[in-house]
């Protein structure tokens, strides 16, 4: 109810509920996107020019038909769902967990239990791994991706874990709280007719307990001069480091198979940056909307790029549901306007997504 209200009164403003983030509500004018309102349950982004007489008459009609807390601004510095926001000199942001890390608590294990580690976790012993590495989790996936292999992996054993998963858990805490000043920095300065979305895909195979394989992706927004060799600062907007929920057989298929998903998040965020801008989305053409989005998938795979780059593509091999898929994901390159670029080792982006499980 408290959402419907909210979203009928903007509505009623002349605000525009985006198709790509039901949350997330646009208010455009003569095709120049005026500001955007980003609600999470009762937590809400404002984000407009100062200058603009529009958009301040409309901050205070909303200010006047609600009854609000606390109104924070940039300025000084902000949370937003245990994210503290500061304004960079640039105009960008860094984003920190510097009190929630401090609150994360190691998993107490006694120095008899530290001499068995090898034993088989009681149940409450799991209960402990699944709170701290919970907790963790939401770090890695708010502003901490460098953890994000780690976590995701440990996760996958807790249901057969030993003692010295515990041990590694704290390992990791341990890392965090002593990197409890890291940031995650949203770079200023980039003007929207330079900018590009990038999608790095990496992927380990048949590296968890149970024989499945791990993914890497990372997408950010930067300059498109990233295409020429250029280095230049990335904005990171997601990432995530997972399971391949198939069997993967070979290199190859955890490589394809992570591509395909690598693209499929860079439809996304595509989309909404096209929403975002102020275009008006139909969903029977998302197609010819995210083709407005300069965009670049990366992989550092010779396979899956020759694949993607030959003219002809043939399903084959022993793996052969992969291979259709990767024609599908040709189709999208293609239709989308989606550049392709190989990169080494090194250059991966998405080695954070899988680092430590090699």
């Amino acid at each position: 109810e408290w959402f419907l209200t909210v979203s009928d009164y903007l509505e009623s403003l002349g605000f525009v509920r985006c198709v790509s983030d039901p949350c997330c509500f646009k208010y455009v004018l003569g095709n120049k996107l005026i500001g955007l309102i980003s609600g999470h349950v009762d937590d809400f982004l404002f984000c407009g020019r100062d200058d603009c007489q529009t958009w301040k008459n409309l901050c205070a009609q909303i200010k006047q038909k609600f009854q609000w807390g606390t109104w924070e601004s940039d300025v000084d510095g902000f949370t937003q769902c245990g994210v503290f926001i500061q304004r960079m000199s640039d105009g960008g942001f860094e984003l920190s967990q510097k009190q929630y890390v401090d609150d994360l608590k190691e998993i107490s294990v006694s120095a008899e239990r530290r001499k068995m580690m090898d034993e088989e976790t009681t149940e409450r012993e799991k209960s402990k791994l699944r709170a701290a590495l919970g907790a963790l989790s939401w770090h890695a996936q708010q502003v901490g991706p460098h953890v994000s292999a780690a976590v995701s992996l440990l996760l996958s054993q807790v249901n057969c874990s030993k003692v010295r998963q515990m041990i590694e858990v704290n390992k990791v805490i341990y890392q965090v709280k002593a990197n409890r000043k890291h940031v995650l920095r949203v770079h200023g300065g980039l003007k929207i007719h330079d900018m590009i979305v990038a999608g790095w895909a990496d992927a380990s195979g048949q590296n968890r307990v149970d024989g499945k394989s791990t993914q890497g992706l990372v997408v950010g927004v930067t300059h498109r001069d990233l295409l020429r060799g250029s280095m230049c600062p990335v904005s990171l907007v997601c990432w995530q480091s997972a399971k391949i929920g198939r069997q993967c057989r070979s290199p190859g298929a955890t490589e394809s198979l992570a591509a395909i998903d690598c693209e499929d998040l860079l439809y996304a965020v595509r989309l909404q940056l096209y929403e975002m801008r102020g275009g008006t989305v139909y969903v029977r053409r998302t197609a010819t909307h995210v083709a407005q989005i300069p965009s670049v998938l990366v992989t550092d795979s010779t396979n899956v790029y020759d694949r993607l780059n030959n003219e002809v593509y043939v399903p084959k091999g022993p793996e052969r549901r992969v291979a259709l898929e990767m024609v599908g994901l040709k189709d999208a390159i293609t239709e989308t306007g989606l550049s392709l670029r190989w990169v080494n080792s090194d250059a991966q982006l998405a080695k954070i997504g899988r680092a430590s499980c090699r």
